[in-house]
């Protein structure tokens, strides 16, 4: 008969599924417990405040006064340096901290944004995505008004595209750009990735399955 245990990886990869980011949501509690707050562990890691955190202050604080290994301190950095640049602003920092805290109350909307995942991606590349190289836009800020009409369609209530926009718009702007409200999503419902993943597989081969052949 079938085996009716799991291994410890595959009940956390399940639990990351269903999840905020599993590692930032850790990371927000070693934070927490050792600075009280995220603009007080902000404030202190940028030391020589220069306005943005670089990978190495990051990963000596976070290994000497957070206890994370270097590899979890570098990947935790990746995963709030929204756009890429090797550098973590303020905003940045408190926003992907703020989507990675666990609460019950946002749970149907983390469910309800993982189901619309595809739909919500493709609403905003049909808007704001470049025709010829399907390059999304990052230069353009969108309204909150606006990103509340593109999710009406999509069976979102205002006040739901409001309450998740506004934990990513830390400096309160009522505005942000595509690239922002995307990672937002990613960090507030990592199973998004999974799924656009098990997506453009199945566009490929028949089974999800099939397209990891090569590297069994």
């Amino acid at each position: 008969g079938s085996n009716p245990k799991v291994s410890l990886e595959e009940l956390l990869a399940a639990i990351a599924t269903v999840s905020p980011d599993l590692l930032l949501e850790d990371t927000r509690a070693r934070i927490m417990k050792q600075y009280g707050s995220i603009d007080k562990a902000y404030n202190e890691i940028d030391r020589d405040k220069g306005g943005t955190i670089e990978s190495r202050e990051f990963s000596e604080k976070a290994v000497t006064w957070l206890g994370m290994s270097i590899p979890e301190a570098k990947k935790a950095f990746r995963r709030m340096d929204i756009d890429g640049n090797g550098e973590i602003t303020r905003d940045e920092f408190v926003s992907a901290l703020r989507l990675a805290e666990p609460s019950l109350c946002l749970e149907d909307l983390r469910l309800k944004i993982r189901r619309s995942f595809r739909s919500i991606l493709e609403v905003f590349r049909v808007n704001y995505a470049d025709p010829l190289s399907d390059v999304m836009n990052k230069e353009v800020k969108v309204p909150v008004a606006r990103v509340a009409d593109l999710m009406r369609p999509l069976d979102f209530k205002d006040s739901e595209t409001r309450t998740f926009f506004e934990l990513i718009d830390v400096e309160k702007a009522g505005q942000l750009t595509c690239v922002e409200i995307i990672k937002g999503i990613h960090h507030f419902a990592p199973a998004c990735a999974l799924e656009d993943l098990r997506v453009r597989c199945i566009q490929r081969v028949s089974h999800v399955s099939d397209a990891f052949v090569s590297l069994s």
